[in-house]
């Protein structure tokens, strides 16, 4: 009778151990899932002030440690999506993040791809995004082939 006790005992700690690890696994993949929502809410706001072609909102979206492909930093990418805007070159673009892939790793996460349509054409981009005080920001990007 106190074998057949502790191996009952035994079940139970097992069970709740194994309960514990699949709510720690729950409790991760919601955490993983708030953050990509804050992500998509982040780059639909970009999205938005792309369409709007409102630069100061624009840049609210990058970090102050951008880096862009070929190194240029934050104010140099000001430079030259004020440059753009002012030349009508982004006039009727589009921003489409409908298929992006989102892969977080702490408090970075890489977004690709980020679809820009033009009269150009169409360029994939993928961004890094880094989570700043709670928000996420812009901190590279790169042409995606």
């Amino acid at each position: 009778m106190k074998i057949l006790s502790i191996v009952i005992l035994l079940l139970i700690i097992v069970f709740v151990l194994a309960g514990c690890n699949e709510s720690a696994a729950a409790d991760g993949n919601t955490a993983i899932a708030n953050e990509k929502g804050l992500i998509t809410q982040a780059l639909t706001g970009l999205k938005n002030a792309f369409t709007a072609l409102n630069l100061d909102k624009i840049m609210t979206f990058y970090s102050d440690d951008y880096k862009g492909q070929r190194g240029e930093g934050k104010e140099n990418m000001r430079q030259f999506v004020k440059r753009m805007i002012d030349q009508g070159a982004f006039a009727g673009s589009e921003m489409n993040i409908d298929d992006i892939d989102i892969d977080i790793d702490g408090d970075s996460a890489v977004v690709s791809p980020v679809k820009y349509k033009s009269r150009w054409g169409v360029m994939n981009i993928e961004n890094t995004m880094t989570k700043e005080n709670g928000t996420w920001r812009l901190t590279s990007a790169r042409r995606a082939y």
